[in-house]
């Protein structure tokens, strides 16, 4: 008698569970997805920069959906050398400069930006991290920006990428697709010791209007390097959490 009532059970219990199955009842598995943000490709496939990647390289771009820990890192990079350059101006004796072809530039290209960059990240969530640069150029002039940023990587490696437009008055506003990587160092004891193989390149994809300088056109490509290791410098305080104040000293 118990085996036959085994045997009109067990059916009985694989429909329940089948039909729970089907009705969305039953236990919950819970699952974590990784961070979903724009893979680097589609990235600049929709900001229409695929040459920026083209020329940055792809063995220059550390993949990967775990990037190292970069929060509170402050670095300088002293100088860089120019790896590559694309340059193109805008056609001036047109009657809509913005929107004419623009002529390629083929007078020397530099060679060695002497700008120092200080860079700071901060609030990492996974792989979007806040990031505040001042760019001082040769002449002594401070320029501050602050970005969320899209990071990739593994291990110590990272590649950071973002669109930028600036405001600045008499720029013309131009939007600029940016990518760039290193490699985050330690010391014995764990600390931060520096960036290695710092790796920067920028596109001009557009422009608002045309700027009261008018250096270089959309279409234009810089990719710069760093070989020497980026020292750990400390030139930000940390960023106010309500309202995202700082003070430069």
């Amino acid at each position: 008698m118990k085996k036959l009532l085994t045997i009109f059970l067990l059916p009985c219990l694989l429909f329940f569970l089948s039909s729970c199955k089907k009705k969305g009842v039953g236990l919950e598995i819970d699952f974590h997805d990784p961070q979903e943000i724009p893979t680097i490709n589609h990235f600049f496939e929709d900001a229409d920069a695929w040459e920026l990647i083209k020329h940055f390289g792809e063995e220059n771009i550390y993949f990967g959906n775990t990037p190292p820990n970069l929060n509170d890192i402050s670095f300088l990079v002293n100088g860089m050398k120019y790896e590559y350059t694309e340059r193109y101006s805008f056609d001036l004796d047109a009657d809509d400069p913005l929107h004419a072809d623009f002529i390629p530039i083929t007078t020397s290209p530099p060679t060695y930006d002497a700008s120092k960059e200080y860079h700071h990240f901060f609030d990492q969530d996974e792989s979007r991290i806040w990031h505040k640069i001042k760019t001082q150029d040769s002449q002594g002039n401070d320029f501050v920006r602050k970005y969320k940023y899209y990071v990739i990587g593994h291990d110590s490696l990272f590649t950071a990428y973002y669109k930028e437009t600036i405001t600045d008055e008499g720029s013309g506003r131009p939007t600029c697709a940016i990518i760039f990587s290193g490699i985050v160092r330690l010391d014995k004891n764990g600390q931060f010791a520096g960036i290695s193989n710092f790796r920067y390149g920028k596109q001009f994809i557009s422009y608002e209007k045309l700027p009261a300088i008018a250096n270089y056109a959309p279409g234009t490509i810089f990719i710069k390097t760093h070989d020497a290791l980026c020292i750990p410098l400390t030139w930000d305080t940390i960023p106010d959490k309500n309202n995202r104040e700082f003070l430069i000293p």
